[in-house]
């Protein structure tokens, strides 16, 4: 019989999964897991939010690439829940993340990755952007054709935006907005910036900060 029981272990049969109302209402602050803020002291993984290229080191050998797998399906936070949040410093949204059987540290990577991928950023962000920060986006997308770029229009149909046809419209990968910043640096609970960005703390919302490559 083992003496020590391991609080971030995979299942969801060793700790309660609790959904969001149960979390509001206890008023429980979450511990996010200590490899998504980049305090483990055996791994440190890089997650690359454009990529979704993942990677890992040994913080007191960076020669050693440790295996992240076995990390993958432990819960995210404790305790453990059903329904997260994150937001970024660097852009505007919101980012979902739901698992009934709580949220694990692969759902968070997953949901990073395609939320920035297979959304685009509307047009109203577009136009919201500085126009150096539109030339440097576009410029990065005619190298990387995954970005996105211009969308040519045809006499009567439609744009992305469902609006009037417009030759110029342009459709970008919302990792477009990124540009270099796009290594995920942690994820923490930050309740003084998520009153100042949300106007309230959420004890499920998150807070990530990405680094330049």
């Amino acid at each position: 019989m083992t003496d020590k029981v391991g609080k971030w272990l995979e299942g969801s049969a060793y700790g309660p999964v609790m959904k969001q109302t149960d979390i509001f209402l206890l008023g429980v602050t979450l511990t996010v897991n200590p490899v998504l803020t980049g305090d483990h002291p055996d791994i440190r993984i890089n997650f690359n939010v454009s990529t979704g290229d993942i990677t890992a080191q040994n913080p007191k050998d960076d020669k050693e690439e440790p295996p992240w797998e076995p990390y993958q399906e432990q819960p995210a936070v404790l305790p453990r829940c059903t329904t997260l949040y994150i937001i970024c410093r660097q852009t505007p949204w919101c980012i979902h993340i739901e698992n009934r059987t709580g949220v694990t540290v692969k759902d968070v990577f997953t949901s990073l990755y395609a939320f920035h991928s297979n959304e685009f950023i509307t047009e109203d962000e577009w136009n919201a952007l500085p126009p150096k920060t539109q030339d440097r986006i576009k410029r990065m997308a005619r190298q990387d054709g995954n970005l996105g770029g211009p969308v040519p229009q045809t006499p009567g149909q439609w744009s992305y935006y469902h609006q009037s046809p417009n030759p110029t419209s342009v459709r970008f990968a919302r990792k477009a907005w990124l540009q270099s910043r796009v290594n995920l640096d942690d994820l923490k609970v930050d309740d003084e910036y998520c009153e100042q960005r949300l106007g309230y703390k959420g004890p499920n919302v998150l807070v990530m900060t990405l680094t330049e490559d």
